[in-house]
């Protein structure tokens, strides 16, 4: 059990300003395991009278839920309660621990159904919290330290996952240099070393922090890591609206990029759009329309995720797996609404946006409409005879015996297309309306804007020719609607 808990964190972020000095506030991790991610956590604190509560929540593998709170003392050396709560393998596994000054812990730990004991060794009256040894609880390490001299600093402290009494040796590290967001930043440093009679070896790592005292991350062991990303200077001052991370598919690793609306956070959740990937490169638009269009949609306070393709061995298969992959890592990022999500997808893009809709949906995540930009609905046989694709790529097999899966689909749907369209045919659209329509979905709008090319911008014939020549950007007031249109049915 206590290695359910213990995943390898990478990555983090910091949404908003850190105080330098406790409390500290609104702290966001993704955590990666060997490169990809794995999830997410939080952390924030906030006044509880004389004392300090800390709040942390977390998905990790997409179904597994981490919720910890604490109430600990001004000094970060009385936790007065703790609630640690962990749902792992879709509830199969639930583990629960109450603390209350003064008592022992009450520890729950029921495994399909069976329930099991925990220790119930009583805490000493003072200690240094750890919980289940969570990246986030470390800020409540870092927030004690915060007004110490790395140069010297020495102390040994007891200290406790709630799972036990173990020892907590601190010793300061100096000033060092690490990378950061692509710069060298100096941190401080106090390495540290966790021991006790139940753990079968020590844990060593080091915290390290920004100039004025604030939280920057932590390594453990060889392998293990989490760290803020921010501004270089001064500190996590500044709000980080883009997140890079990695999802780790069958054969690639790709790289992706959340980006969220400044104003973004827990209590203040946006719209998640998850951009959906075709079979067929994107190397011929004049400008990278996922990236273009994440950006604007931010500024609409619409968070969104998009991600490469791989390198070789495309099918369709490939195209729907890696979109429900990022779907569901994508799932409870920070900032965003939780448990759902709407789709993007343009051209050849599109053909599988409702069978990865299917593949999505499950207890814990929705999909809440689809948003298609110069979209493909017709099979691939059928539209290979309209609009001959290349034979020669490895994806054209698959594509040629796809048969998308949107008939009767009853979700909200926004088309839009460009009427000088040269790669699809604007009937590909309003065609989609009129069936969707026919079956009854009533929540589908369709608009084919003139003087438009594939990428929805001005364009005087729309042939691929003409893609260097225009500006990187769509037409006026079609963010704007692609915007109104998710907003309102992500309420």
């Amino acid at each position: 059990m206590r290695r359910l808990l213990t995943v390898i964190f990478i990555v983090a972020i910091a949404n908003s300003a850190l105080a330098g000095t406790a409390p500290q506030d609104s702290l966001y991790m993704i955590l990666e395991d060997e490169g990809a991610m794995v999830g997410w956590l939080s952390v924030r604190s906030e006044p509880a009278g004389d004392d300090i509560k800390y709040i942390s929540n977390g998905v990790i593998n997409g179904t597994d839920k981490v919720h910890w709170d604490a109430v600990i003392s001004k000094n970060l050396t009385m936790p007065k309660s703790v609630l640690f709560r962990g749902r792992m393998r879709g509830s199969k596994v639930v583990f629960d621990i109450k603390y209350n000054a003064g008592e022992s812990p009450d520890v729950s730990i029921n495994f399909d159904g069976n329930q099991y004991p925990g220790p119930d060794d009583k805490m000493p009256k003072r200690f240094i919290l750890i919980p289940q040894f969570m990246p986030t609880g470390f800020a409540i390490l870092s927030d004690y330290l915060s007004g110490k001299d790395p140069e010297d600093y020495s102390g040994k402290f007891p200290a406790s996952t709630m799972l036990g009494e173990i020892s907590l040796i601190i010793e300061g590290a100096g000033k060092n240099e690490i990378e950061l967001g692509g710069a060298n930043i100096e941190v401080r440093s106090f390495n540290f070393v966790f021991s006790g009679k139940d753990m079968k070896e020590d844990i060593t790592g080091r915290l390290d922090q920004f100039e004025d005292g604030s939280f920057c991350g932590m390594k453990m062991g060889e392998d293990r890591s989490a760290y803020v990303v921010s501004a270089p200077a001064g500190g996590a001052e500044e709000a980080v609206n883009e997140v890079e991370f990695s999802l780790a598919t069958s054969a690639d690793t790709l790289s992706a990029k959340l980006v969220l609306p400044k104003d973004a956070s827990f209590e203040n959740p946006a719209p998640l759009l998850v951009i959906c990937n075709g079979p067929e490169s994107m190397a011929d638009n004049s400008f990278n329309f996922n990236e273009y269009l994440a950006s604007e949609l931010s500024d609409k306070g619409i968070a969104s995720v998009f991600f490469s393709s791989r390198e070789d061995s495309v099918t369709m298969q490939t195209v729907i797996d890696d979109a429900v992959l990022a779907c569901r890592e994508s799932n409870n990022a920070p900032g965003t609404q939780p448990g759902k999500v709407m789709l993007f997808g343009s051209g050849l893009g599109t053909m599988a946006l409702a069978e990865i809709a299917q593949n999505v949906a499950s207890d814990s995540l929705n999909v809440t409409g689809l948003v298609s930009v110069g979209g493909v609905w017709s099979s691939g046989t059928n539209f290979h005879a309209e609009v001959p694709q290349n034979e020669e790529v490895f994806w054209f097999d698959s594509f040629l015996n796809y048969e998308p899966a949107i008939a009767g689909y009853a979700n909200p749907v926004l088309l839009l297309h460009g009427a000088n369209d040269q790669e699809v045919p604007s009937a590909e659209s309003t065609n989609l309306k009129a069936d969707l329509s026919d079956s009854g979905n009533i929540k589908v709008l369709c608009n084919v804007i003139d003087g438009t090319n594939h990428f929805l911008q001005k364009s005087e014939t729309g042939n691929v020719d003409e893609y260097e020549s225009l500006p990187p950007e769509c037409v006026r007031g079609v963010v704007d609607r692609m915007a109104k249109f998710i907003l309102s049915y992500n309420k």
